[in-house]
């Protein structure tokens, strides 16, 4: 299930579920004397972590360009990923976000993992 919220005013405060249903309160409350020449729509989307695929090729591109920039020679050659790093990358991230939900659910959905 997916929750998103959104609000028009105070971007503290998102109550509204339905993006139109925050734009017709909005409209429902406002003194058309009084209309702004811009309405800003405060909003948060939830998302899934995923599988990562975000990540990958850019964490191994990052390593690999670390360690070429401290220790490759002067002729400025970078380091190609091999087979076995990306195989390796692809492992990493996937713990890496094993325990990002976890410790996630933990801190805000406790419940989820039948705690009380």
């Amino acid at each position: 299930m997916r929750n998103d919220y959104w609000a028009i005013g105070d971007p503290d405060i998102l109550t509204n579920e339905d993006f139109d249903q925050c734009i017709s309160d909005y409209l429902d409350e406002i003194v058309v004397s009084e209309w702004p020449e811009t309405v800003e729509v405060e909003g948060w989307i939830s998302r899934t972590v995923g599988d990562g695929v975000f990540l990958t090729g850019s964490l191994l591109e990052r390593v690999l360009e670390s360690l070429d920039e401290e220790y490759c020679g002067e002729d400025g050659e970078y380091t190609e990923a091999s087979d076995t790093m990306k195989e390796a990358e692809s492992v990493f991230i996937a713990a890496i976000l094993a325990e990002y939900v976890l410790e996630w659910a933990k801190k805000n959905r406790p419940e989820l993992l039948g705690a009380p």
